[in-house]
């Protein structure tokens, strides 16, 4: 009979209060390798659900090389003091620990202190970094991967790229990789977040670009590739759909594709940061300018301003949305009448203005001529009929 399963969002329902700390840094803070750990990666399974109020046995899916590795961590439900015993789904893994080496190579478990808050998560570390190890001399074991060994050697050589940013997987005779892309982040706006519907967050840690290569055939001839980024970056930057990136083909290189990619992924991030400082500019040169007559505006994206603009004694509001086009020369603003309703719509009549303007423009110099123009557009809003309202251009 299986065991039964606790679901994941019940998970510390089922903890023991001396071991909470350990979980709570470990779903919130841990990260042990490329990828972070969430609540959702752990389970907690009872023997006997009557007899024990807390489970002593975890199922936590450890992010590896694209694939989900499963380990078993038992506590001793007697004295949790004890350092726990964890077991390993690819079953030629334990064979490969040295004990006389695990002292050195796994000191927490050694020196396990149950009361220090990242025990778990630095034990599973030290475990995934033994396992890494015996992942990549599996890829030089044999003869069939000699190609890809070589070119994982390689791309160890590369500029900012070292062992610790490479994860490598041997999955039926296939090769997998997950490699960290270094990229410059700061420049990035900040992010706004909604937490989900069972209120956790989206992305609650460092942000991560990371590039997946499963090689299908051992000759680079089938490689199947994926940008994983954490959930910010997807908003902000896209994805490999919206990216464009490149196939690995046949003849490419890990020492020259994966720089490859780095540059088109901070390529984009610069336009992102170079995008949202123009918007940032601009808006704030229109609040400056316009700072007695601003209804509204967006504080954190800079996409969006509504203002009361009057001329000769008539008043309109001016909403001007700022979106991707503005590094392309425009601006979409809408200008909506105070005094009269649409007859079909009963809303309040508008008219839409694609505003273009000159690409060699500073932000400020940009806003001023923008609002010397709008003088213009308000008088002929003010003599418009009901019937439909055409878009005009600048």
């Amino acid at each position: 009979m299986n065991d039964p399963v606790v679901k994941n969002n019940d998970l510390f329902r089922y903890v023991h209060p001396f071991l909470c700390h350990n979980f709570f840094t470990l779903c919130t803070q841990g990260r042990i390798g490329l990828l972070p750990v969430s609540i959702k990666n752990i389970t907690a399974v009872h023997k006997n659900l009557i007899d024990l109020k807390y489970a002593h046995i975890f199922k936590i899916q450890v992010p590896y090389a694209g694939k989900s590795l499963v380990w078993e961590i038992h506590f001793n439900p007697e004295n949790l003091k004890f350092a726990p015993d964890i077991y390993f789904n690819d079953k030629g893994f334990p064979h490969t620990l040295n004990i006389e080496n695990l002292v050195e190579e796994i000191p927490t478990m050694a020196n396990w202190n149950i009361g220090h808050s990242g025990s778990l998560e630095a034990a599973l570390t030290e475990f995934l970094n033994l396992y890494k190890k015996y992942q990549v001399k599996e890829l030089h074991s044999s003869n069939i991967y000699s190609r890809i060994s070589d070119e994982y050697e390689l791309l160890l050589t590369a500029p900012g790229i070292s062992a610790r940013d490479v994860e490598v997987l041997i999955d039926n005779n296939m090769v997998h990789f997950l490699i960290s892309i270094r990229v410059e982040l700061s420049n990035l706006p900040e992010f706004i977040q909604e937490a989900s519907d069972d209120g956790s967050l989206l992305n609650p840690k460092e942000d991560f670009s990371l590039l997946y290569m499963n090689f299908q055939k051992l000759d680079a001839s089938k490689v199947n590739v994926f940008l994983q980024l954490s959930p910010r970056l997807e908003q902000l930057i896209g994805n490999s759909r919206t990216l464009n990136i490149p196939y690995y083909k046949k003849d490419s290189s890990l020492v020259e594709y994966v720089p490859l990619i780095s540059k088109i992924l901070q390529d984009q991030i610069d336009n992102i940061a170079k995008h949202y400082q123009f918007k940032k500019e601009f808006m704030s040169a229109l609040l400056a300018l316009r700072c007695h007559s601003i209804i509204e505006y967006d504080f954190f994206n800079f996409e969006r301003i509504v203002f009361l603009c009057e001329v000769d004694n008539y008043y309109v509001l001016v909403k001007v949305i700022v979106g991707e086009e503005l590094l392309r020369g425009k601006l979409t603003v809408k200008l909506s009448s105070l005094y009269c309703t649409n007859p079909k719509t009963k809303s309040p009549c508008e008219e839409n203005l694609d505003y273009k303007y000159a690409m060699d423009q500073q932000p400020d110099e940009m806003a001023k001529i923008f609002l010397g123009h709008l003088k213009k557009y308000v008088l002929d809003f003010q003599h418009h009929s009901h019937s439909v309202i055409a878009g005009k251009s600048k």
